[in-house]
């Protein structure tokens, strides 16, 4: 999901920040990085590190910051998962790794979930063989949920770690 239209972000207002997932804008700073040029910034905290803040120009922000989804724009992904059909596993654990790479490094929900579910498809294949998933592919199964359920969960108001199950309680209920 792109945003084109330029937008301006105020304090609170909460973004996701391409490839780090949901932050809450603290405010607006003017720094000058080289001593001379003043460069204006969006102070950003991310929301599953307090401790950890990013500095994003104003003038980039359209590229790398979007507002959080809508209600409604999660529920029609939602709807979209089960209409996919299997996605193929690359079986080439390098190639893999740096498709997923591609994948968390951008901001499209609908891809991290096409992810997502291509490693819990993998996820329940190595279980029924008695195995289960590379570390790697523990970690960026990780990280895409971790992405996907803290905005989805801000913004449907539930806890991130209830939003899994509220997605498969809302795909049973379409599927009747």
């Amino acid at each position: 999901m792109e945003t084109t239209d330029k937008h301006t972000y105020q304090p609170d207002d909460y973004v996701s920040y391409a490839g780090s997932g949901v932050c809450r804008v603290i405010g607006q700073e003017t720094q000058s990085p080289d001593g001379t040029q003043e460069i204006q910034y969006y102070k950003l905290q991310p929301l599953d590190s307090k401790n950890s803040t990013y500095y994003v120009p104003v003038e980039h922000a359209e590229v790398r910051l979007r507002p959080l989804l809508t209600k409604e724009e999660i529920y029609h992904l939602i709807d979209e998962i089960p209409a996919e059909s299997e996605e193929a596993w690359c079986t080439n654990s390098r190639e893999r790794r740096n498709q997923f790479h591609t994948v968390l490094c951008g901001d499209d929900n609908r891809e991290i979930i096409r992810m997502m579910r291509t490693l819990h498809q993998e996820q329940e294949r190595k279980k029924h063989a008695g195995h289960k998933l590379s570390s790697a592919d523990e970690s960026a199964m990780y990280a895409a949920e971790n992405r996907v359920y803290q905005e989805f969960g801000l913004v449907l108001g539930i806890r991130p770690e209830k939003v899994h199950d509220f997605i498969l309680k809302h795909l049973e209920a379409s599927n009747k």
